[in-house]
């Protein structure tokens, strides 16, 4: 649900921001001039006093695997989260039971802080968002942070909108998912935390001519944040390099009050081989993500077998949600993510219709199998009807489309997963979702573990809620990984650097 009008919208876009860190922070939109009198001086200043770790607060949250894994790293305790679908909201509940999550809409959500504030002549806001604002009960009004309680702001506004995966990316829905960008920046203007950190899809860095992706960057620079080149401020990365299974990568701005110490990037401890990737920007100029492990990392690549190996056989369309470990872990990484659990959950999957059961059943057993591998003949179903094992628009339009690589396709043992998406499908843009030995699309558990939650967090709704959950996530051993950084930010600034250069 979008609060804001469409000229609205476009005027944001259109914002001249003007910052003054130490003193009054001023805003001008279309010759409109507001104010906010407090200083961020003073809000810096009593958080300072209290030695605790950074009070964070999850944008966007999801089921929570970017809190999860900065929370790990031991550097941020996540006391306040947003998230607007509900069963993602139950998820983040169950696995965060210490913060306050607020499942609505974050205009809500801001608007009723900035009202608590005596500061809602300031927000821009339509009629809707200041009424349900305003139906907020007492007991979540008294929760809301102010500004000056927020350390660190994190999240992931919907990617969607930038994804290449989505084939509706003109509709107005994917518009309105498009334009929280605009949300995720107000947060960070009014609470002005110490440190901010945004996930989104890698081509957001280049959609609309990097546009929106400049403008993020402007916006952060004219509140007075730190944010240097894109070699520093930006990092486009592959999570296989930080000890999952999957090609997935996701582009990260990191941000920093004057005062505060700039958070480096991770370097790889896996390696990972995936095509070197880059990215178009305007003006013929091209982003290539670093770092590489094209030279080496620590440690091997994270491979199928090592993530589900372990886990016993079900059929099409299993639906029981817990049952046994049939053996002991052999991999570090499922003993890892078994932790000390005695049941597994979720290892449940979709069902899949008679058609695509039997092209399944059809498709070899073997490393890189997929539709191109089907025999091209017909075969009858149940209902008499008879049908092509290959689907009839693939070989027509292969040449234009790599050849459809990976539809209807096999995990490989020795491989790693693609991207996890939010509805695996073997006829989906990411079709590769066979199991590699069994006749079946890849459970919701599978799926999870690729992404590195422990088989310990739970997911809510319907299986469909707990994939979508799933891949929507940030995984969280890359989360992890930033966090450290986050934190060797922190020690950098609170310890002599003498100090730092002694062995631990």
């Amino acid at each position: 649900m979008d609060f804001i009008k469409t000229s609205s919208l476009r005027a944001l876009i259109e914002l001249t921001f003007q910052r003054n860190w130490n003193g009054l922070i001023w805003m001008s939109r279309k010759g409109v001039t507001t104010k906010r009198v407090k200083t961020v001086q003073t809000a810096l200043s009593r958080i300072s006093a209290q030695p605790r770790s950074p009070a964070g607060r999850d944008i966007f949250a999801g089921c929570g695997g970017m809190s999860w894994g900065l929370e790990q790293a031991g550097v941020t305790q996540t006391k306040w989260a947003i998230e607007y679908e509900e069963p993602a909201g139950q998820a983040f509940k169950q696995n965060h039971p210490e913060s306050t999550v607020f499942v609505n809409n974050c205009n809500v959500i801001l608007r009723a802080i900035m009202e608590k504030c005596g500061d809602q002549d300031d927000c821009v806001s339509t009629t809707e968002a200041n009424d349900l604002a305003a139906k907020l009960n007492e007991d979540q009004k008294r929760t809301l942070p102010l500004p000056g309680q927020v350390d660190f702001i994190n999240g992931g506004p919907p990617c969607q909108g930038f994804s290449r995966l989505n084939m509706f990316d003109q509709t107005s829905w994917s518009k309105i998912q498009r334009e929280m960008i605009l949300a995720f920046l107000s947060y960070t203007d009014y609470l002005r935390p110490k440190y901010f950190l945004l996930e989104n899809v890698r081509t957001f860095v280049s959609f609309n001519k990097g546009q929106t992706f400049k403008l993020t960057l402007a916006s952060l620079l004219e509140m007075g944040y730190q944010v240097n080149t894109l070699s520093r401020s930006t990092l486009v990365t592959k999570a296989g390099a930080y000890g999952v299974s999957q090609s997935r990568k996701r582009a990260f701005i990191w941000a920093a009050a004057p005062d505060e110490v700039l958070p480096e990037w991770p370097q790889p401890m896996h390696v990972f081989a995936t095509p070197k990737l880059n990215i178009s920007l305007s003006k013929g100029l091209r982003y290539a993500a670093v770092p590489s492990t094209r030279f080496g990392a620590p440690f091997r690549p994270i491979t199928v077998r090592d993530t589900i190996g372990d886990l016993p056989p079900v059929e099409n369309g299993e639906s029981e949600t817990k049952r046994q470990y049939p053996d002991d872990p052999v991999s570090w990484f499922q003993k890892g993510i078994r932790g000390n659990m005695i049941d597994l959950n979720d290892h449940i999957c979709k069902k899949m219709n008679e058609t695509n059961l039997i092209r399944c059943k059809m498709n070899p057993k073997r490393p890189g199998a997929d539709w191109r591998d089907l025999p091209n003949e017909m075969v009858k179903l149940s209902n008499g009807l008879h049908v092509n094992l290959i689907p009839d628009c693939l070989p027509n339009k292969s040449r234009n489309h790599n050849q459809w690589k990976g539809l209807y396709g096999r995990l490989e043992w020795q491989g790693n997963f693609p991207t996890s998406i939010t509805d695996p499908r073997p006829s989906g843009k990411v079709g590769m979702c066979f199991h590699p030995d069994q006749d079946r699309i890849v459970t919701v558990r599978e799926c999870s573990r690729s992404q590195g939650f422990p088989d310990s967090y739970k997911f809510a709704g319907t299986r469909r809620d707990k994939h979508k959950q799933i891949g929507n996530a940030v995984p969280p051993p890359l989360a992890f990984a930033l966090g450290r950084k986050l934190k060797e930010a922190l020690l950098n600034k609170t310890l002599p650097r003498q100090a730092l250069r002694q062995p631990l």
